[in-house]
């Protein structure tokens, strides 16, 4: 039986792909590579302008609620640049509810003006004016114990505030003349006196050209029996309201 002739080789299908056609896939792929590049950039530039509006819209109700939390509590704003202010000793001035308090206390309207300078004095933590005020009126209605409280912590907010330690040397030079009239205990009188003069002479380094702390001071030094010392402070100082206790001499 003769033998079948083999059959022909068959072309395998990828050896019939012709130059033209792989050129043609190349450009297929590399088109929708392109594609999905431009697609990604499309879509990270829409999530750039989308945060950049979102930025925008956000700055803008920031800077809004700041004007209205300005507008609204301009109290508060000026508390805080005034205690700012003071704390860093950069700027200075009397707060506004403190002006608003002396103000009533200078017309006569005394409740109004403790009031004003009470909240003035818990607000304005740093300033020692309010104090010395609401001192001066509870001294005037016969407080002495709240007024020498007040005094006291007006000194420790504002060491260097002349006119608070004026104010405590006056309480306790007060106090020791009701002492010496009541005959009291030396002990207790020399206790006074010893606080008045250390705080009229802290007054005198802080303001020298202030009569009244010298005039009483003369007073102070007087009673204390340092006569030299009382002679030349009330010679710097001239007549005035304290000329009357230079004779009431401590025992």
């Amino acid at each position: 039986m003769p033998l079948l002739p083999p059959p022909a080789p068959r072309t395998p299908r990828y050896a019939r792909v012709t130059p033209a056609a792989l050129q043609m896939l190349r450009r297929a792929t590399l088109a929708a590579r392109g594609a999905v590049s431009a697609s990604a950039a499309s879509r990270r530039r829409q999530i750039l302008v989308r945060t950049l509006r979102l930025g925008l819209v956000l700055g803008f109700i920031s800077v809004l609620a700041v004007v209205t939390i300005w507008s609204f509590t301009d109290e508060g704003v000026r508390a805080f640049m005034v205690h700012l202010g003071q704390s860093t000793g950069v700027i200075g001035g009397v707060p506004r509810q403190t002006e608003r308090g002396i103000a009533a206390y200078d017309s006569g309207n005394v409740a109004l003006a403790e009031r004003e300078l009470d909240q003035a004095a818990q607000r304005y933590r740093r300033s020692a004016l309010a104090l010395v005020y609401l001192a001066r009126i509870r001294a005037e209605a016969g407080d002495d114990a709240r007024a020498g409280q007040l005094l006291s912590e007006a000194v420790a907010r504002e060491p260097a505030n002349a006119a608070a330690h004026r104010m405590l040397g006056e309480l306790h030079l007060t106090r020791a003349r009701r002492l010496v009239v009541g005959k009291a205990r030396p002990r207790a009188t020399s206790s006074e006196l010893t606080a008045a003069d250390t705080n009229f002479a802290r007054a005198i380094e802080l303001d020298p050209a202030d009569r009244r702390t010298r005039g009483f001071h003369g007073c102070v030094l007087g009673m204390l029996g340092r006569a030299d010392e009382a002679r030349d402070a009330l010679a710097a100082a001239g007549s005035g309201p304290w000329d009357d206790c230079v004779s009431n001499r401590a025992p």
